[in-house]
């Protein structure tokens, strides 16, 4: 079963958040269940060795740990790519611009001056976005001139941005379909996916990945198409790797 954990330094604002969860219709029709005694960055990283899977995270930005909020984010989603996060915070500035690129949060809930009853508006807005999520299908539509595909995730070996345009192209296993959207809004729409969105020019499968060429800095795929991507690219597909296996 999945999980929902909420890592929050003040026990109080904890306590009210959990309460407020707790009573939550959506959240109560989903098969989630909300763990009240995980409380630090620690026994969150342990409790989720322990229980593999996709699970929803209320992280504190400002926690006065050994770990930050944003910090924690990062090993969480080493740990669990397709997880959900939701950032707990007093502000949110420009900064978190590189956050969502990297860690790719759901919502950030922005605590400063709440009252009990906009607190829980604010919690089912982000139940409502947390249905949504797991309603989501694993498919990918795009328009190809005048051509509606509907492809599945797992015939997608990866995509790449042509150069000076905002046209993409989507390898499958046999065909490459040419679509007019950029590789940003493809991003966007493959959100929450296990496809590596952080690389600037491509978006990846890595379970089509056959191997990893290094010296070369080449990435073969299972149909063998390949790509000679830089050394950041490459960097991050080995990371990828190395995670799953």
């Amino acid at each position: 079963m999945k999980k929902l954990y909420v890592i929050e330094n003040e026990e109080i604002q904890r306590e009210t958040l959990l309460q407020i969860l707790n009573q939550d219709k959506i959240l109560s029709m989903m098969p989630i269940e909300i763990d009240q005694e995980t409380a630090t960055p620690e026994a969150l990283l342990e409790d989720i060795r322990r229980n593999k899977g996709s699970h929803i995270y209320f992280l504190d930005i400002d926690l006065e740990a050994r770990l930050d909020g944003v910090q924690l984010a990062i090993k969480v989603r080493e740990m669990d790519p397709k997880g959900i996060i939701i950032f707990l915070t007093a502000i949110k500035t420009r900064l978190f611009e590189t956050v969502n690129l990297v860690i790719e949060p759901l919502a950030y809930l922005v605590k400063t001056n709440f009252t009990l009853a906009t607190l829980q508006l604010k919690i089912a807005e982000i139940s409502a976005l947390i249905q949504r999520r797991y309603d989501k299908a694993d498919f990918l539509i795009v328009d190809v001139e005048g051509i509606i595909h509907k492809i599945g995730y797992e015939h997608i070996y990866f995509i790449e941005t042509l150069p000076r345009t905002r046209r993409t192209r989507v390898h499958l296993e046999k065909d490459v379909l040419s679509v007019n959207i950029p590789i940003n809004e493809l991003k966007g729409k493959l959100m929450f996916t296990e496809f590596l969105l952080d690389l600037q020019s491509y978006i990846i499968n890595p379970s089509k990945i056959e191997n990893l060429d290094l010296g070369k800095r080449m990435i073969v795929f299972k149909n063998r198409k390949t790509v000679f991507a830089g050394k950041r690219t490459i960097a991050r597909v080995k990371q990828s790797l190395l995670m799953t296996h």
